[in-house]
């Protein structure tokens, strides 16, 4: 029974979860992109078919990578230069907004080094005052009360629990000129400077500021029906977030509103952080705000009574002029070379993941997202080519680069353990592992496989939902477990699967579940074996 084998039972399961990442950040970007009037799909076809043909008639690599680079720096041009927000100016302006940065530890294994994960306003006037917010409040309801019966087009769940609209939908010019302008100023004199000031490491590579999109979100804890308003994990489309709040978390006694329970921004970088503190950040009151690069990895936390509600900036460049063509942020060409790569032949989309990696080297997902792609076999009989091997070193080679890059990310510390134990299969089948220590690569995969299942429990202790199934790293642990003669430890395990396997996708279940059976019986076995021996 090896590890290789149950990777192979829970493969449909694990493309389901991996896809549904996939699907939720194409999600996201299409809809914004076709709001603003984006004409994204047929260049998304064009663009898999010129791969596949390139692919097929050996075109210089150098010229195709330029295609590829054109298309998603044309789809950053649209996005970024149709805003109705005001740009930020290019005469430079104080930052007067006081912050806070929120800290992370850089790893959950090392204590020591610390990294900025968020920032909250601390000034003691709001960003917004009190009468626009009324204002953007009023107009978003109104929007909202004429959507009955539409789904959730930002976070895929019902409107019963979350309602979104973008603030250009609510204002122009022309029907509502004060409140267009007090936005201008409030993004050109306080926004703007703080994030050119804060996030200046993130903006070397672009020009002007400027707004990529912006979101009215409401989450009616209220409505819930047995599911918290909430968003998944996931990661933002553009360079820097700007989160403002609309109303406040405790009841307000001028307005009489009442505030909400829950809510806020889990920030998975915060999560090993002391015990006193949470990974949960909430801006100090209404008209504040908390910022954050837009790809490090959040989820909107469970509001589980009354209803909050924010206004989000997702804030980008101008992209810079080279010659003749526009050259998009390196943070945004990767963004877009990611949701591409999804749906490209194996080699389109490796090499394609390879130019979303040489244009941010630290993307802890886009090395994800290559590791997993070459762990994937393209045949059975691949297993024994003699390239093998060196894929699933390179793969290896990535998945600990992401791990590195975003540590805190229960997949990726899940498939670094799934690509050791791979590896290792592979050279036991071709009997090359002579000069290999098979235990100590064992363990390298137990303590990925735990890590994974401890930021999996840290996700439902928050309420966090996120795309990653713990049975991925349940079965291959209590594997790993069986491999180095820990019995008990893989029964203890084996244990958690009645809570995670589901009733639904019983044929999905019924191999896993046998399979586990099977693990359980032989673990029993042994101890068993082991206590006449003794």
């Amino acid at each position: 029974m090896s590890v290789n084998s149950v990777h192979q039972a829970v493969k449909t399961r694990k493309r389901k979860s991996f896809q549904l990442h996939f699907y939720f950040l194409v999600f996201v970007s299409s809809i914004i992109q076709k709001a603003r009037g984006l004409s994204v799909y047929p260049k998304t076809q064009r663009f898999y078919h010129e791969t596949k043909l390139c692919s097929q008639s050996n075109h210089d690599i150098d010229e195709w990578k330029n295609q590829v680079l054109y298309y998603v720096d044309d789809i950053h041009l649209q996005s970024s230069t149709r805003s109705k927000f005001a740009i930020e100016s290019k005469f430079a302006m104080k930052c007067d907004t006081k912050y806070e940065w929120i800290h992370g530890y850089t790893s959950p294994s090392d204590f020591k080094g610390i990294r900025n994960v968020a920032l909250r306003t601390s000034s003691e006037a709001p960003l917004l005052d009190e009468v626009t917010v009324k204002c953007i409040r009023e107009a978003a309801s109104k929007r909202w009360d004429l959507q009955q019966n539409q789904e959730s087009r930002f976070t895929l769940q019902s409107e019963n629990t979350n309602s979104e609209c973008h603030l250009d939908e609510l204002i122009s010019e022309q029907s509502n000129p004060r409140l267009k302008s007090v936005i201008d100023e409030m993004l050109q004199t306080k926004i703007y400077p703080l994030v050119r000031e804060a996030f200046a490491q993130d903006l070397k590579y672009g020009n002007e500021i400027c707004v990529y999109d912006s979101l009215v979100i409401r989450y009616n804890g209220d409505n819930v029906e047995g599911l918290a308003a909430s968003q998944p994990l996931h990661r933002d489309g553009s360079i820097v977030s700007v989160n403002i709040a609309l109303n406040d978390f405790e009841r307000n006694e001028l307005t009489g509103e009442n505030g909400f329970e829950g809510g806020g921004t889990f920030f998975e970088g915060l999560i090993c952080n002391p015990e006193n503190s949470t990974p949960i950040l909430r801006p100090i009151g209404t008209g504040h705000a908390v910022a954050h690069c837009s790809n490090e990895r959040h989820a909107g936390a469970p509001t589980t009574r009354g209803v909050r509600e924010i206004l989000v900036f997702f804030l980008t460049q101008r992209p810079k002029l080279s010659g003749s063509k526009y050259i998009a942020p390196p943070v945004e060409r990767s963004f877009h070379l990611k949701r591409y790569a999804k749906d490209l032949p194996k080699d389109a989309a490796l090499a394609t993941l390879d130019i979303a990696v040489s244009e941010c080297q630290m993307d802890g997902e886009a090395h994800f997202f290559k590791g997993f792609r070459l762990l994937q076999r393209s045949n059975d009989n691949v297993e024994y080519n003699a390239g093998r091997l060196e894929e699933l070193n390179e793969s290896t080679k990535h998945l600990k680069l992401a791990k590195q890059y975003a540590p805190y990310d229960a997949r990726i510390n899940c498939y670094v353990g799934i690509a050791h134990v791979q590896r290792l299969t592979h050279l036991r089948k071709t009997k090359s592992q002579h000069n290999l220590d098979e235990r100590s690569e064992l363990e390298k995969a137990l303590r990925s496989f735990v890590d994974a299942i401890y930021l999996s429990d840290t996700y439902d202790h928050w309420g966090i939902s996120s795309d990653f199934d713990l049975i991925t790293a349940i079965l291959p642990t209590a594997e790993t477990l069986a491999q180095l003669e820990r019995h008990s430890d893989a029964l203890e395990i084996l244990e958690r699967l009645g809570s995670n396997v589901g009733k639904e996708e019983k044929g999905v279940e019924a191999p896993l579940i046998a399979h586990a059976n099977a693990l359980s019986e032989y673990c029993r076995k042994q101890i068993s074996r082991s206590n006449v021996i003794s």
